[in-house]
């Protein structure tokens, strides 16, 4: 999978905050712990953990990107090669990115 940030945002309906619209992005993961270099880091806010609170470490440790739903401290130390990309909802947004990725295929959904 290669994602530019710019098919990102539009698929999440989200705003490039910061970083470059023509960057790209090769996985998706919702765990600050299981990157992988140039992935798109997804702040989901649970029970337990709130993921805005992994988003620099997330940056910092390989991932390229970031969507997030509030303010997150150290925002201004983000390096200028990362990016970040701002939505109402997370979840929703990784459900869109998902629905948006997934009807790129034409394979029977099950």
């Amino acid at each position: 999978m290669i994602l530019s940030l710019d098919y990102i945002s539009k698929a999440v309906n989200g705003e490039i905050v910061k970083g470059d619209k023509r960057a790209h992005i090769y996985s998706v993961t919702t765990d600050s712990r299981q990157l992988s270099p140039k992935s798109l880091f997804i702040a989901l806010i649970g029970e337990k953990y709130n993921g805005h609170d992994f988003v620099c470490t997330a940056l910092d440790e390989g991932a390229n990107a970031a969507i997030i739903s509030e303010k997150i401290d150290g925002f201004q130390n983000i390096k200028k090669d990362k990016a970040v990309i701002r939505v109402d909802d997370t979840l929703q947004a990784l459900q869109d990115l998902a629905k948006t990725y997934r009807e790129q295929f034409q394979i029977p959904i099950i």
